[in-house]
């Protein structure tokens, strides 16, 4: 036999095979060239190039690496220029795009944005690895990155643009990444936020959940500001802190959120809070529940009753720079302190502790010039003796004492005025100095307050060590010994107490208690009062500095109320002496603002590990109150502030701020799909469904933007549109942009994924492809849907079964109006064109629907109908001029893909099957004949190659449909007996052999320079050789042939050169014709109908073999042994090199091996499989691997027929 490529082993020829441009090349070439059209196109052909980027960008996949960027080759170097060049393009497309947005056709605009890019997110991702971007882009390609990581409704269905996208962005630029990270973080914070509000709408009762969700929202609250955010927080607050038996941590969590949104960094937040606060205070407080016997409506403001709360209201709230906010604060805490008849008592105890606790602060805010402040130095004042007190004698004290530091003088009048009352009410008031009716008291308001507050002194280290302090504590201690010199003493003492590394000792040994001692004896009108009132100056220094450094004793000296009223009094006494009531005014505010002073630890420059305590007070203390020294001051911590943005925040600018808005409204309506529907409505409709601040809403250039980019959500509205369609041009728009974002959508998800279910795009169509057409509109526009419905399948890479179904039932149903445009159309048809226009579309529906389906997805509905219509469509004739070329192929194409399953022929309506299949072989051949047999000069010619590919295949399955389901009719194979008329023996140049009836129209097939023509050339002859009848009408036919058709099969199989797919059939063949057994001593001259088998002339005794003899003579010459144990030697389970059928819709490649291969292999003839699939479009395509595996499990399987030494069971197809 001669080389299958001998026909085209020509100069001319050859030139052909010399590719002018590599893949590569053609690649980019088509990309730029794409780019350049997507600039300015029409919806028509925005869906055109999206298809083509669509297959392009599966080619860029498979022929370029990141590896193209290391190599140096002209070819490799060339590419990859072309490459940047094209991703910069696309990058500066992208950009112009965004920048366009206030053009007329916004809508287009945002469509050719999504298909850019998804085109520069699958090249990074195929192209380019993360390290080499920075070397390869420039700085301003951050944009185009971060532009792609904020576009919302694309990566709502495209969910790997963040981290395919987001690695080049941070590789590139790691601030932008940075910034991008954070925009996520917020994102995430606003999802939070949204689930809280609908969370508290439903009053779910979930407190920790809501709260969990509150403070995951914070974050994101700069940004926003909603309100209602804010109201709900404080309400949950409030209904956290009002159970009976409230959850602790709960507690805890609602004030920490309380906090957080009182001292928030942003005013407008600030004061939706104490709104909020202020709010429920006064509606929970109020004169109409008081007058409820069982009420507990006071219980909602329970969570304010404590004093991290309370202490950031004063502190941060009354004194806040806005004026709304302090108001706010003050009316708030004025209801509080005057609601004691509104509260239980209970919650007026937990509020008045709590007050105390931050009464120093809160009594800043005293004055004689507004409610706030008369209400405050109403609550110190002293009770009525038949009024029950608000808080304790010893606060209402040292709160009027404090209020001496206040700089309102009128206050410190009335606040000296309750004080000398106080000071009369003490116990032995009258036996006590100074004598009140004679004293003047009158100083008293200014007594504390200096012109200019004092330094603090350094702390220094005494000249005078340990033991020299005891010795001048032992003086001053000393009974009856000279009192100027104790007097001297104790001065002494109160100098060197100045180094605190001294008290320590001085504490020790009991100073603390004598001091103490002294006082108390100084006030008493005795004989000795006159001594002992020489030792307050000095004791007054001494308590000032121990209690100074040591919080422990300011501690236990501030709620001793015997030291107020000492303090008081010795200033009385020394009222003129500016040093005494200094320290006396120092010690004071010690005692009196212990509640809310802080220690602070340092250590000493010259002292090594010593620690010094020392004493801080608020800033709002030293700002409000005339203190007489300058303290250390702290601003609180318990406000829980959040950490602070940059400035300017890159989250407030482009296109990060529209990021946030778009993530916003995505959350507040659950979903992308919800926002879209919402978008969709009217202007009225819209404004009554929204309810958050307008900086939050979409402009009307950002709705088009989410509505047009949002791909699932536009393809229900692509299929509603089709629905709703009153004409049709409103129909052939909406099947454009279904098309569209179908597309997208396949882009989207790498193809890996079937259509949303909820799009229900069959029953649109089905509106229109159900009914006949009327008009040439209408024809038009079925035209349109069957190309539609074509594409659909096409890049839809996984076909549901509902969808499968319903385009098997429109195709092959016996009332489908699609099935008549499959017939010729009538002559008086007014408008043929359209209607043979919808005839091309509908076998591409049909091909694409058979290379999608391996059988028909509805056992209802048979393919006999279909393949009926189709079988008519064919135009017979006599010569190959005659044929509509595109359309016979066309419909060849379509009948190989309906006729590849078994049982196709059942329902072909009233004709009978087996006749029908008969009919259908004769005009196949007819067909063949014309464009195949004999063409002699046109040899050379590729004009009708795919009609006699396809041809041959359909003959192929159609053998095997008549082996598989008409077997019992006998003498079935002779059906494809073919002689040629006269005509065609003045056509083409034939043999007198070749004229006769016969099978010899199936040799021209098996040399055919088509890989796939030979080897379904070769499955012919496997389907019609499985019965005896068969194998001899073969063998007959194949007398011409060097060996006959025993030679034929073995050099396929034995060719080194011929691929595996051929090899396969003849193996095949040869397992049917060894199937039968082979008579030992046949007779070549006897007519009877027994099987011969081969037949071989020995050279030297010119004998004549046949049978078994004749097929061992045959191996032996060529070596059959020998050859098989190459084969095997020579197989590789794996190959990097896939062969692809031109026939076949999608590759599949098989797992077989060549121990799965050997599995088959045994001494039973059942151990091989009894169907061998033919060669279809489930399976014409494999690997060079899979086909060399199937190949020698074959092989062996025949080897083990050979070494019985008898013929076994044949292939039942």
């Amino acid at each position: 036999m001669g080389s299958p490529l001998s026909e085209t082993h020509d100069p001319a020829a050859t030139g052909l095979l010399t590719p002018n441009v590599t893949l590569p090349q053609f690649c980019m070439g088509v990309l730029s060239s794409t780019l350049h059209l997507l600039g300015d196109c029409s919806l028509e052909v925005l869906v055109k190039v999206c298809e083509l980027l669509h297959w392009l960008m599966q080619l860029v996949e498979e022929c370029i690496s990141p590896a193209l960027w290391t190599k140096q080759s002209p070819l490799a170097r060339e590419t990859a220029a072309t490459l940047l060049t094209v991703i910069h393009e696309a990058g500066a497309l992208l950009l112009s795009l965004k920048e366009a947005r206030d053009q007329q056709d916004l809508s287009l605009c945002r469509q050719k944005h999504v298909c850019v890019s998804l085109l520069l997110t699958r090249l990074l991702g195929t192209v380019l690895l993360p390290d080499q971007t920075s070397s390869l882009f420039p700085n301003n390609s951050r944009i185009v990155l971060s532009t792609i990581l904020t576009d919302l409704p694309l990566i709502d269905v495209c969910k790997d643009i963040p981290e395919t996208v987001g690695k080049y962005l941070a590789a590139m630029d790691g601030q932008a990444y940075e910034t991008y990270m954070q925009c996520l973080s917020i994102c995430s914070a606003i999802k939070k936020c949204c689930q809280f509000l609908m969370e508290f709408q439903q009053r779910s009762g979930r407190e920790s959940l809501m709260l969990q969700l509150a403070s995951d929202s914070l974050p994101c609250l700069p940004y926003h500001q909603h309100p209602l955010f804010v109201k709900y927080c404080v309400e949950l607050s409030s209904d956290v802190c009002r159970e009976s038996h409230p959850v602790a941590s709960l507690v805890i969590d609602s004030r920490r959120l309380l906090l957080q949104l009182m001292s928030f960094c942003k005013v407008e937040v600030q004061l939706s809070a104490y709104q909020a606060c202020l709010e429920i205070t006064e509606n929970s407080l109020h004169v109409n529940h008081a007058a409820e016997p069982y009420s507990r409506a006071c219980e909602r403001t329970c969570f304010l009753i404590n004093r991290d709360i309370l202490y950031c209201i004063c502190v941060s709230g009354i004194c806040n720079e806005s004026l709304k906010i302090s108001r706010c604060a003050e009316k708030l805490v004025r209801h509080l302190l005057k609601s004691k008849l509104l509260m239980s008592g209970s919650l007026w105890k937990q509020f008045t502790e709590c007050a105390v606790i931050i009464l120093p602060v809160l009594q800043a805010y005293t004055s004689n010039s507004s409610d706030f402040g008369r209400c405050l130095l109403e609550f110190v004042d002293i009770p009525l003796s038949n009024e029950a007190s608000r808080i304790s004698s010893l606060e209402i004290l040292r709160g009027n004492i404090r209020l001496l530091f206040s700089p309102d003088y009128r206050v410190r009048v009335e606040a000296a005025s309750r004080l000398v009352t106080l000071l009369s009410r003490e116990e032995r008031s009258l036996h006590k100095l100074p004598d009140l009716t004679s004293a003047d008291v009158a100083c008293l308001p200014n007594l504390f307050v200096l012109e200019q507050a004092r330094f603090l002194e350094p702390c220094s280290t005494s000249v005078i060590q340990v033991e020299g302090m005891l010795k001048i504590y032992e003086i001053f201690i000393g009974d009856g010994g000279d009192v100027l010199l104790q007097r001297a003493a104790c001065d002494q003492l109160a100098v060197i107490l100045e180094d605190m590394t001294l008290h320590g000792e001085f504490l020790k040994q009991g100073g603390l208690a004598y001091v103490q001692e002294q006082l108390n004896g100084a006030f008493q009108k005795d004989s000795t009062a006159d001594v002992y009132i020489q030792f307050i100056p000095g004791c007054v220094k001494m308590l000032r500095f121990l209690a100074h450094h040591d919080y422990s004793l300011r501690h236990l000296l501030a709620h001793n109320p015997h030291i107020y009223y000492q303090m008081l009094r010795a200033s009385l006494l020394y009222q003129d002496d500016v040093e005494t009531c200094y320290n006396i005014a120092h010690l004071l505010i010690l005692l009196l603002f212990d509640e809310v002073a802080n220690v602070y630890v340092s250590l000493e420059e010259d002292t090594t590990n010593f620690v010094k305590r020392g004493f801080s007070l608020p800033h709002i203390i030293a700002k409000m109150y005339k203190l007489p020294f300058k303290a250390v001051t702290h601003q609180p911590n318990v406000f829980q502030q959040l950490p602070l943005h940059t400035d300017p925040d890159p989250l407030l600018q482009d296109p990060w701020v529209g990021c946030l808005r778009v993530q916003w409204n995505v959350c507040w309506h659950n979903s992308m799909q919800s926002l879209v529907e919402h978008l969709r409505l009217n202007t009225e409709e819209k404004a009554r469904a929204i309810d958050f601040p307008d900086h939050l809403r979409l402009s009307a250039a950002e709705e088009v933007v989410v509505k047009s980019g949002a791909i699932a959500p536009s393809l229900r509205y692509a299929v509603d549109c089709i629905n709703n369609a009153t004409s049709h041009d409103a129909a052939r728009e909406g099947l454009q942009q279904l098309l569209l974002y179908l597309i997208l959508h396949s882009g989207c998800l790498r193809m890996d994924s079937e259509l949303p279910e909820t799009v229900h795009w069959e029953q649109a169509f089905s509106r229109f492809l159900d009914v006949q057409p009327n008009s040439p509109a209408d024809e038009e526009l079925v035209r349109h849907l069957l190309v539609a419905t074509a594409a659909v399948m096409t890049v839809t890479p996984a076909l549901s079964q509902s969808t499968s179904v319903w385009v098997w039932k429109i195709l092959s149903s016996n009332n489908s109006p699609l099935q008549s445009r499959l017939l010729p159309p009538d002559e008086d048809t007014d408008d043929q064109t359209a209607i043979v226009a919808s005839s091309k579309e509908l076998l591409l529906l049909i091909r694409t629907y058979g290379s999608k389906v391996n059988a028909p997805a509805s056992k209802d509905l048979p393919a006999g109908g279909l393949v009926q219509s189709l079988f008519s469509y064919l135009s017979v004739a006599g010569a190959t001029h005659f044929y509509n070329l595109a359309a016979l192929e066309s419909t060849l194409s379509c009948l190989f893909y309906i006729t590849s399953s078994h049982g196709w022929s059942i329902g072909c309506g009233e004709q009978n099957g087996f006749q029908f299949c008969c009919d259908f072989v004769q005009t196949l051949l007819e067909v063949l004949a014309s464009f195949h047999r004999g063409r002699g000069g046109i040899s050379m010619s590729f004009m009708g190659c795919g009609v006699t590919r396809s041809t041959t295949l359909c003959l192929q399955h159609l053998a095997h449909e008549m082996a598989h389901s008409y077997s019992d009719v006998n003498d079935w194979q002779k059906q494809w007996l073919y002689s040629t008329t006269a005509a065609d023996q003045a056509d083409v140049d034939c043999t007198n052999e070749e004229l006769g009836a016969g099978m010899s129209w199936i040799i021209p097939l098996w040399t055919y320079r088509d890989t796939e023509v030979r080897a379904a050339g070769l499955g012919i002859a496997v389907g019609l050789t499985h019965t005896s009848v068969g194998r001899k009408l073969m063998s007959a036919s194949c007398h011409s042939i060097p060996g006959g058709l025993w030679g034929a099969a073995l050099s396929f199989l034995l060719d080194t050169s011929e691929a595996s797919i051929v090899k396969e059939q003849a193996c095949l063949l040869l397992v049917n014709l060894i199937c039968e057994p082979l008579e030992v001593t046949a007779d070549i001259t006897d007519d009877s109908s027994s099987w011969l088998g081969p037949v071989v002339k020995d050279e030297d005794s010119a004998v004549f073999l046949s049978g078994l003899p004749a097929l061992l003579a045959l191996l032996q010459h060529i070596s059959f042994y020998g050859e098989v144990a190459a084969i095997v030697t020579e197989y590789f389970a794996e190959d990097t090199v896939a062969w692809t059928s031109h026939m076949a819709a999608s590759p599949r490649v098989s797992s077989d091996t060549i121990f799965d291969a050997s599995n088959h292999h045994g001494v039973s003839t059942g151990n091989m499989p009894n169907d061998q699939t033919p060669v279809t479009a489930s399976t014409g395509t494999s690997t060079p691997a899979s086909l060399r595996g199937r190949c020698i499990n074959h092989i062996l399987y025949m080897l083990d027929g050979f070494q019985s030494g008898h013929g076994f069971k044949y292939f039942n197809i």
